[in-house]
């Protein structure tokens, strides 16, 4: 007989060695297998001519193993069962898991996305642990060295070497305190451009050398606003917007996380592209399974 060499042998074909011997049937393994009959009896076909054995024959109630096919199944099970354990991975326990997922987000992702986040991690991974900082220049750095985890980001994401996962789109509303001057418009007409410029703004500070989606379209017009005050801080900014005559631009989604009266919602007098907002991860880390898990909740939530 001859010997056979490990490389000729394609574990697909002892895939289906098992499944005929243990059915006995070419039907129900091509069933049980997802497979055609034809499939089937090509791969009995190649395993007849390594092993130099027939295998399995025709007897009145289905298939009838050889005495070398007898001798092979157990082995065969013992391999397959091994071949298993050694490709198939780790399960990831949600319930008992201590991962710690480390997060950057905005402030607007922060109060927007993370509560309901939050909620599920404490009622399915209630050992898990969250840390959470603000998106910054640094960011994409701190992903690629594995100081992060996943980051929500605003922007046009990055390509390789980072995985996106697209969650929303969103639009910018205008905000105003109920004392603004304009505030009593509102009830009759909308911001026209000429009011939305007459008065100054209040701008988020990003550490990001893109300018704004506003600022590029004012500029494409050859116009320009007015800017009073610069931070970092989304809802500080907010905060400081009570009882002024300042304008301040909000994705729409933040609104109902606000609990302040004193402020009014206005549609902007321009047409912008809706913003695209992502989750982005190093693409090492597409098949660790507690972030696949902890990106499958993002994506409940969004």
């Amino acid at each position: 007989m001859q010997s056979i060499h490990l490389a000729r042998i394609d574990l697909n074909l002892l895939v289906v060695f098992e499944a005929v011997t243990r059915c006995r049937s070419v039907t129900v393994a091509a069933e049980q297998l997802a497979l055609s009959q034809s499939a089937i009896s090509h791969a009995l076909k190649r395993l007849r001519v390594l092993l130099e054995d027939e295998l399995v024959v025709r007897g009145r109630n289905g298939l009838v193993l050889t005495p070398r096919a007898e001798s092979l199944l157990p082995h065969v099970q013992h391999i397959l069962v091994d071949a298993s354990q050694l490709f198939n991975k780790t399960q990831f326990d949600a319930a008992s898991t201590q991962q710690c997922f480390k997060v950057a987000a905005s402030d607007y992702s922060i109060v927007t996305f993370l509560p309901r986040i939050i909620a599920i991690l404490n009622a399915e991974a209630p050992q898990a642990r969250l840390e959470i900082e603000n998106y910054s220049a640094q960011t994409l750095r701190r992903l690629e060295l594995g100081e992060l985890d996943a980051a929500f980001i605003g922007n046009t994401p990055p390509t390789s070497p980072f995985s996106k996962m697209p969650l929303i789109r969103e639009h910018l509303v205008g905000l105003m305190s109920q004392q603004h001057p304009l505030a009593h418009k509102l009830q009759t007409s909308a911001i026209s451009l000429e009011d939305y410029l007459r008065y100054r703004h209040i701008v988020v500070s990003f550490k990001d050398p893109q300018p704004s989606a506003i600022d590029v379209e004012l500029a494409q017009l050859g116009l320009k606003r007015s800017i009073a005050i610069s931070s970092p801080n989304m809802l500080a900014n907010i905060v400081a917007l009570n009882n002024t005559d300042l304008l301040m631009n909000v994705p729409s989604r933040l609104l109902a996380s606000l609990n302040n009266s004193d402020l009014l919602a206005f549609e902007l007098p321009l047409k912008l592209a809706p913003q695209h907002f992502s989750l982005i991860w190093h693409k090492r880390l597409d098949g660790d399974l507690a972030l696949v898990w902890f990106r499958s909740v993002v994506a409940r939530v969004l």
